[in-house]
């Protein structure tokens, strides 16, 4: 059984859970692996009060608890009072946990009513007992190990969506419509590679797309950089289909900012280079036109450089 737990209140998504709980849907996931075997996905949604609510709002809060099972997917769906919510950030989960372990005795009573099997009911409260001797220390080893498991399995699922990709062997159909570079390294800022980011990308894509250049069902390229295929990998994990990762590794990001301008743009362009290579590998694009752009537009920047070695650039007058 896969656990998803939800925070809300009415009319919007309310969070979800900070140390030392933050993985408690995945262990929860495992903890009930074996019990309940007619239902695939249990979504559990705490619901709490809005701080200046609507009519709308009392009436949605008054209706809890509510849950529907869809047998041909065996998804579970059930919805309970949490008003203890509302105060999480000053409490502290600590302090909360207990009330928690109440909702889920809750939970697994509200679904032997829809399912009616008294023995799976059993083994879940047993499973509660033993979550009310987790003390503040072991609930803190349990979100580290949940972490580490977490970061795994993301990886681990964009290697399958890499590897599902490959195995497809469809015919690019769908013309590029954008090209993105995504950048998640530890101590850097979100403008660490401007403006060469954009400029390339857009630069690469208007020829991209002025050559026809298509992609398999699905229109947009985003390119994961990191400093680290591990770290790359990690990013890239995707929901919808309608665009795709591939990825470029920057080995040493810090000695990129002692780098002169022209230096920058290369390393920039090297590593969108790198990743639409990979995107090409992974989704068998037309690589003779991918490389043939690439070639392109890598010559028109050794160009501005040049252009711009001998006539540099004026500075901006101060017109005040």
């Amino acid at each position: 059984m896969n656990v998803w737990i939800n925070f809300l209140t009415y009319g919007s998504y309310g969070g979800g859970f900070d140390p030392p709980l933050r993985y408690f849907s995945l262990y929860l996931s495992d903890l009930w692996a074996d019990i309940y075997p007619a239902i695939d996905t249990l979504e559990l949604n705490l619901g709490y009060p809005k701080k200046a609510p609507t009519e709308q709002a009392t009436k949605w809060y008054s209706s809890l608890p509510y849950s529907r099972f869809t047998k041909k997917s065996g998804l579970f769906q059930v919805s309970v009072a949490f008003p203890e919510l509302s105060a999480r950030r000053s409490v502290g989960w600590y302090k909360l946990y207990p009330l928690f372990l109440d909702k889920l005795r809750e939970v697994i009573t509200i679904i032997d009513k829809k399912i009616g099997d008294q023995s799976e009911a059993q083994k879940a409260l047993r499973t509660i007992d033993e979550l009310t001797l987790l003390d503040a220390e072991k609930l803190k080893a349990l979100d580290k190990a949940y972490e580490i498991k977490a970061r795994q399995n993301r990886i681990d699922g964009a290697l399958a969506d890499r590897t599902a990709r490959q195995n497809a062997n469809i015919e690019p159909n769908r013309l590029i419509y954008d090209l993105r570079f995504y950048y998640r390294i530890d101590g850097i800022d979100r403008f660490y590679f401007a403006p060469f980011d954009l400029q390339l990308c857009g630069a690469i894509l208007e020829r991209l797309r002025a050559a026809k250049f298509k992609l398999p069902n699905y229109t947009h390229i985003y390119i994961s950089v990191s400093d680290t295929y591990e770290n790359a990998l990690y990013h890239a994990s995707r929901l919808e289909k309608w665009f795709a990762y591939s990825i470029a590794v920057l080995k040493n990001p810090a000695e990129y900012a002692t780098k002169k301008e022209r230096e920058k743009r290369q390393i920039v362009f090297d590593l969108i280079k790198e990743g639409l290579l990979d995107a090409a590998k992974i989704d068998n694009l037309d690589l003779a036109t991918l490389t043939k752009v690439l070639d392109e537009t890598e010559a028109s920047q050794e160009n501005e450089n040049a252009i711009n070695a001998v006539n540099p650039p004026r500075p901006l007058l101060n017109n005040r």
